[in-house]
This record gives structure tokens, C-alpha cells and sequence, in this order.
């Protein structure tokens, strides 16, 4: 009786915070609007990674999933939107705490060493983020400590004992439905790590019906991609204990921020993690300032922290009534031999190698064109190579160099637009054709489906090459003729290299600086056969790779210290 009391005293204080906080977003929420933000400022997409741990160098695991969302930040930017992109390192919890002991060096000097390795990996890949954070950043923790004390005052964190199976690697009590046992009579999780049992006093926090009816709801309606994992995580919400251990005794986990008030806790790695989507955007002081105004945020995480960002965190999100995520995409991963890739096993693939050895452009296109985006993905090395001959080499930036020859392009410098004639010569159905193409290019950025759409650039270049050698380009004297090919063919790296940039920034950059374009965005991307082409062939020095040879030393993972 005493413990039903206890739970309705709890409930009608979770109610009036609730009618509470609502009346004060309503009024702030007036006073965003009222304020003189631009319309660009309320529909702003918030495009973020995942937190990488720094218990360990960067994969290509990290790395794949930094260029997705390098490349979706690119698809909007293309689209005349407004966007922020963070990235950034999760420095705090057991792991961090263990290797940090095993080096023999203060925590703190661990995370930055660690850290800088994958700001210096983001720059070789071209990754353009606009805020890299760490969960040792001061504005993060005054960010967590308000978070913490919100989800407090409202009810929903209280002291408890918590027990289970706990995991080192993932930072988390594992569910019963996922033990695996083992020969001793134990329990492992599935990739095999040994479970120990805790049972400890920690803090709590209370997924609630009204919790569940929110996440159910919003997990039904968001995009969630791919679309089978919806069903896994609706088992996962219905089949898991209502409670998550938000906090471990200083005793254990003394690296991370302790529990305000209470020097005894720390605050869970995945809780203090989680929040730095919001210390990105100015939390607490600019949301409290706007409301609940804070744009589209888009998460893109590995398919294993789903459960973090579709399940936990939106109960975080909901426990304070702010808005929840409007994108999860939730990508595979990167195999060796149909095999994760292990230091143990030795099949593990260094990121920084295959960027210094293939570059950038090849290795970014590679992965955004055979990544494993819906499933996972047997990582090849000659699949990049060819990748990187076939079609980077021979099919886009050999396309330049046939037509630029002095044999060809001769002293042109200018090509003017095409006469009736000429677009006869061409065919009538060319400028339509590459148009519907890059439309359909078009729609697959709008899916964030990279893959399909560089199946359709792919296309796009063909006919190009097609072109030039169903003419037999090199044999024709009709001067009108050789300028309609001409035309054609910049016409199909302009409209290609606007579309190829989310994949290959530098190289279509530097393709467009030949032709002097300005106006790069997706609306561009249409062909356009009575426009002036003015050529700046001193730019084509830019847009030169060598070929890669297949038999050469492929390069594995190495030990960075």
C-alpha cells in the first residue's frame, strides 16, 4: 500500500512538472517566433555522428560513418539549406578508464591524444564539420549537469539498487533476451565478451507508460532507416525492464562526471554521450532561450547503438518535453571475409593507410557508392582499387582529358551555345535524358541513398564516353560538329561534378573551376545547351589522379601509440 502511495505521490509530481513545462515552452515558443530570426534559423538540419570512443585508434568503422554524414551535410548545403555538423569523442567511462591505466598516463591526456587522431582522420577524408566536441569540453558538462538535475527535479531519476549482466565494451547492463550462455555456465555477450554480474546502488531512470506511449509513437512515425529495424525496436521498448542505470559507483568508474551532489556516482557514459547533441546547439541557455525551436536533427549511428539513440535517448528527450530526432539512420558495417574486423583475428583495415594510399575522393566515393548503408558490407581492397582505376580514373576524369587534347579542344578557350543544327547532330533527346537523370539522382540525396544515386552518376558518364565514341570524336573535321561535342561533353561534367559532390568535394571542385562555374548548387544540375562555356585549363591540373596498380602491398591495421 505504502509503495502505491509512494508511486502516486511520484505520478502527480511528474504531471504538474509536465502542465508546468509545457506553459513555459508555449511562451517561449511565442517569443521565438516573435523574435527576429531568420526563416533559415527555425528550419535549420542538425546532421550529427555519434561520439567516438577514444579507448582505441579510429576504424573505418568511424571513418565510414563521419563521410555519410560529411555527405548528407553536403546534399543540404547543395540544397540551399542551413546546416550544422558535429562530430566529436566520447572521452568518459570504464573503458576510457581502463586503457587510460593500462598506458600509464592521466585520463585526461589519453582523451587528447586520441581525440586529435580522429580530427587528423576527419581532415584526410575531407570531413567538414562545423563542431567537433568532446565530453570533456566545459560547455558539455554544465550541459550534462542541467540535463541531469531537469530529469531530477521532474521525477524521473531516483536512487535505486540496479542489477544485471554487465558489458565493458558496451558500456551497458546487457537484456535478458540477448545473454548468450557459455561452457562454464556463464554468459557472454553475442561477439563473446565475458558478463559479469552487478548488483549495485546507483540512480535510476524510470521509463514510464506515458515514456513508452511517446517513443512507441514516435518510432512508428520518424524516419527510421532502414525500415526493418523499426520492428526491433518496438520488441526491444515492449520486452526490456522499464528502468535504465543512469549512474555507476565512483568506486568502479571514477573517469566521468559525477552525479551533481553526490561525489559517490558517476553519471552514465551513455546519458553524459547522448547530451552532446544538445550541447551543439547552445543547451541549456539558447533552447531555453527558443523553445523548442531547435531545427531537424538527424542522427546517423551503426546499427549496434541503435537501441541508445531509439529507445534511450528519445526517453531522455521526452522525460524533458523537448523535441525528438526527426532522422535516425541506423547504417551496417564493414566486414573482412564475411567477419568483423578484429585486431585479434588480424583483418582489420587502417583508415589512414587506404586515405594516403588511394586519397580522399577514391576512398570517400568508394565508400559512399558499396558502404554497407542497409547491411553490412565485405570490405575489399581490390573493389576500392578497381573503383578507383575504373571508374574515378577511366570513366570521370579521363572524360575530361579526351576532349582537352590539342588535337581536339585545340586554343578554345569558349564555346558558344548550340545552334538547331547541332542539337539535331546530338540528338534531340540528349538535354532531356541527362535531365531525368540527374533528377532521379536527385531523389535517391533526398533518401540519403548515396549508393543508388551514384549508379545513376555512373550513367550519367557513360553517355558521355558513349557519345564521344559512337561519333568517333577523334575522326571528325566539320568544325561545327567537334563544338557540339565539345559542348555536350562539358555539359556532362558540369552537370555530373555538381551532383558528384557530397562524394568527391575536391575533384569536383576542381572539375568545375575548368568551366568557371559558380552557381553549384543541386538546381544546377540540369542541362543547360544555350549557355556560354568559358574554359580555364590552367584549373585542369587539379583534377588529375594516378592509376593504382592491383598487386601493390595492401595496407592493414597498424599500432598507432
Amino acid at each position: 500500500m505504502q509503495a502505491i502511495k509512494k508511486q502516486l505521490t511520484l505520478q502527480l509530481k511528474r504531471n504538474q512538472l509536465f502542465y508546468q513545462q509545457n506553459r513555459y515552452i508555449a511562451s517561449q515558443h511565442r517569443q521565438f517566433h516573435n523574435s527576429s530570426l531568420n526563416q533559415s534559423d527555425e528550419i535549420r538540419k542538425i546532421v550529427t555522428s555519434p561520439i567516438f570512443y577514444v579507448n582505441a585508434t579510429p576504424h573505418i568503422g568511424h571513418l565510414y560513418t563521419a563521410i555519410l554524414c560529411d555527405a548528407i551535410t553536403r546534399y543540404h548545403k547543395l540544397n540551399g539549406e542551413q546546416v550544422l555538423f558535429s562530430t566529436g569523442t566520447d572521452e568518459h567511462g570504464q573503458k576510457v578508464q581502463k586503457k587510460a591505466i593500462e598506458a600509464g598516463i592521466d585520463p585526461k591526456k589519453f582523451c587528447d591524444k586520441n581525440s586529435d587522431q580522429f580530427k587528423s582522420l576527419f581532415t584526410l577524408a575531407q570531413i567538414d564539420y562545423d563542431r567537433f566536441i568532446r565530453t570533456t569540453d566545459t560547455d558539455h558538462k554544465v550541459a550534462v549537469w542541467d540535463f541531469w538535475n531537469r530529469l531530477k527535479d521532474r521525477g524521473y531519476i531516483v536512487e535505486g539498487v540496479h542489477e544485471g549482466y554487465y558489458s565493458v565494451n558496451d558500456e551497458s547492463f546487457i537484456s535478458e533476451k540477448d545473454l548468450k550462455a557459455d561452457q562454464s555456465g556463464g554468459f557472454t555477450t553475442e561477439t563473446g565478451e565475458k558478463l559479469e554480474f552487478i548488483s549495485e546502488k546507483n540512480y535510476i531512470f524510470d521509463i514510464d507508460s506515458r515514456l513508452k506511449k511517446v517513443i512507441e509513437s514516435w518510432i512508428k512515425d520518424a524516419i527510421i532507416k532502414p525500415d526493418h529495424i523499426r520492428n526491433k525496436l518496438l520488441d526491444e521498448l515492449h520486452t526490456r525492464k522499464s528502468d535504465i542505470s543512469v549512474s555507476r559507483p565512483t568506486s568502479r568508474i571514477s573517469w566521468g562526471l559525477k552525479v551533481p551532489n553526490d561525489g559517490s556516482q558517476t553519471i552514465y557514459v551513455w546519458l553524459d554521450a547522448l547530451v552532446n547533441y544538445l550541447t551543439v546547439l547552445g543547451y541549456p541557455q539558447n533552447m531555453r532561450q527558443n523553445g523548442k525551436e531547435i531545427g531537424e536533427m538527424i542522427h546517423v549511428v551503426g546499427k549496434d547503438i541503435a537501441k541508445f539513440h531509439c529507445i534511450y535517448w528519445p526517453a531522455f528527450l521526452a522525460a524533458d518535453d523537448l523535441p525528438l530526432p526527426k532522422k535516425i539512420i541506423n547504417h551496417g558495417h564493414w566486414l573482412k571475409n564475411n567477419m568483423k574486423m578484429s585486431k585479434s583475428i588480424g583483418n582489420v583495415i587502417d583508415p589512414y593507410e587506404i586515405l594516403k594510399s588511394y586519397g580522399s575522393n577514391s576512398v570517400r566515393s568508394y565508400f559512399l557508392s558499396q558502404g554497407p548503408q542497409s547491411k553490412d558490407r565485405n570490405f575489399e581492397m581490390n573493389d576500392l582499387i578497381d573503383h578507383h582505376n575504373q571508374i574515378i580514373c577511366d570513366q570521370y576524369l579521363n572524360l575530361l582529358q579526351r576532349i582537352s587534347g590539342k588535337k581536339i579542344l585545340k586554343n578554345r578557350t569558349q564555346l558558344q551555345p548550340l545552334n538547331d543544327e547541332q542539337i539535331q547532330y546530338i540528338g534531340v533527346s540528349f538535354e532531356s535524358s541527362i535531365n531525368e537523370l540527374s533528377d532521379q539522382v536527385i531523389k535517391h540525396f533526398e533518401e540519403y541513398d548515396f549508393v543508388s544515386a551514384f549508379t545513376i552518376i555512373e550513367q550519367i558518364l557513360y553517355l558521355g564516353n558513349h557519345l564521344l565514341a559512337e561519333n568517333q570524336f577523334w575522326n571528325i573535321k566539320e568544325n561545327e560538329q567537334i563544338e557540339a561535342l565539345l559542348f555536350t561533353t562539358f555539359e556532362i561534367l558540369r552537370v555530373s561534378s555538381i551532383l558528384l559532390q557530397p562524394y568527391i568535394p575536391q575533384l569536383a571542385s576542381g572539375m568545375l573551376d575548368v568551366q568557371n562555374i559558380q552557381d553549384r548548387a543541386l538546381i544546377n544540375a540540369k542541362v543547360n545547351l544555350k549557355r556560354e562555356i568559358n574554359l580555364n585549363m590552367l584549373a585542369k591540373e587539379k583534377v588529375y589522379l594516378a592509376k593504382v596498380e592491383p598487386q601493390q602491398t595492401q595496407p592493414q591495421q597498424k599500432n598507432r601509440k
